[in-house]
């Protein structure tokens, strides 16, 4: 005869154990839940992995604890720097340029490093990021750019850089003013910039 089920009464009620008093171990074959609050692994001496549903899989190799701030399916790449250089869309330069757009995401903040050189053939200098800006309303995302080359002339005065309130667009101008760029000649825009996601 098969073993019955422990069920509640009513769908959502009930509960094991409590804050105080709880279960010191247990063997499941399968454990489906909804929420998870927090959970910590501790991984026997072969390791272990934990496998998400979306297919993703987060190798652990001593411990991790995980809480609601971060998505299991993000937890693996936490504070890892990408390269997102053939990935960005990428406007204001003729083909031929050069890029470098590396990024890394820590809860809901993101950093990203990028330089781009090449030929203008824009007065803009844009490019995307994979994660969308929070929209504050009275204020932007931004900061100055560290290199600045309008027309192969190397500026005196710093670019500004700044993310699109609720976009993913990073938009970089030739000074603090928001001035284009000339649309021809060697362009280069370097700098970092961090912002929030929602």
């Amino acid at each position: 005869m098969a073993t019955r089920k422990l069920v509640p009464r009513a769908d959502d009620e009930g509960g094991i154990g409590t804050v105080l008093l709880r279960w010191a171990s247990g063997w499941i074959k399968l454990l489906i839940v909804s929420t998870i609050n927090k959970l910590t692994i501790t991984t026997p001496a072969t390791g272990a992995t934990l496998t998400i549903a979306d297919g993703k899989t987060l190798t652990v190799t001593d411990s991790a604890t995980l809480d609601e701030a971060v998505a299991l399916s993000d937890k693996a790449t936490q504070g890892v720097w990408t390269d997102y250089s053939t990935s960005s869309t990428i406007a204001g330069w003729q083909a031929g340029y050069t890029k470098r757009i590396w990024y890394k995401k820590i809860g809901k903040t993101v950093f990203c490093a990028f330089i781009i050189d090449g030929t203008s053939d824009a007065s803009t200098a844009q490019f995307t990021l994979p994660f969308s800006a929070v929209n504050p309303g009275t204020f932007y995302f931004g900061g100055t750019l560290i290199q600045t080359r309008d027309n192969g002339v190397n500026l005196t005065t710093a670019g500004r850089v700044l993310v699109a309130n609720g976009g993913n667009l990073v938009s970089c101008s030739s000074n603090a003013a928001g001035a284009g760029w000339t649309t021809s000649g060697n362009k280069v825009v370097s700098g970092s910039i961090w912002y929030e996601t929602p």
